[in-house]
């Protein structure tokens, strides 16, 4: 077989690869508190995600991988941006990635003065000249690793796209692997930057008009 005939081969394999792996994770609802996702909030605000710190919320041990809920996170958000992951082992827990904005960063006129992209699980933003201020974007915005909490979520995530307007409801988690790693959430707006995306099992994800 020539060299040329075996890179197509490969290339067709991984593409089958590509393509059948699943775009996102499930974990299922019932493995989380009910009283706990029951404090949810059914509309979340438009201007600021809310937030509720869960204290002493025990662990769910999944597939060998522990998640810790830290806090129930309900935003109203524009989708700036989405990108699958498929390798790694933050993938297996996460793999698909939506950059969301709130406030002023929802809104369709600022955002044509941004270009936006996702690479390396990072979301990163630029602008010619800066309609609003720089913390004001990092405050509005964020880069969110996705864990679907049903096929209906799934289904969701897969379809979303830039420009969407969503609505979600979810607890932030972190992640710990039996080897001692770990993949921490972040718990502010505030930051940017490494550490600063959330990772977010998502119980309830609606596309709005």
């Amino acid at each position: 077989m020539s060299l040329r005939s075996l890179l197509l081969v490969a290339a067709l394999v991984l593409f089958g690869f590509w393509w059948s792996h699943p775009g996102v994770v499930v974990v299922e609802s019932e493995a989380f508190d009910t009283t706990m996702l029951a404090r949810l909030s059914e509309d979340p605000p438009p201007d600021e995600p809310l937030q509720l710190d869960l204290a002493g919320a025990e662990s769910l041990e999944w597939q060998g991988i522990t998640l810790k809920p830290r806090a129930l996170l309900g935003i109203e958000s524009r989708v700036l941006g989405r990108q699958p992951y498929r390798f790694g082992r933050e993938a297996a827990v996460s793999n698909v990635d939506l950059a969301l904005g709130w406030g002023r960063m929802a809104d369709p006129l600022i955002l044509s003065d941004f270009s936006i992209s996702q690479s390396g699980r990072f979301y990163f933003w630029r602008a010619r000249e800066l309609p609003i201020p720089a913390s004001e974007v990092i405050r509005s915005s964020a880069n969110m690793h996705m864990i679907a909490a049903n096929e209906s979520v799934r289904a969701e995530l897969r379809r979303v796209r830039p420009g969407d307007h969503v609505r979600l409801q979810g607890v932030l988690v972190d992640v710990h692997w039996p080897d001692g790693r770990y993949w921490k959430t972040s718990m502010t707006r505030e930051d940017s930057g490494a550490g600063g995306c959330e990772i977010v099992w998502v119980h309830r994800l609606e596309r709005l008009p």
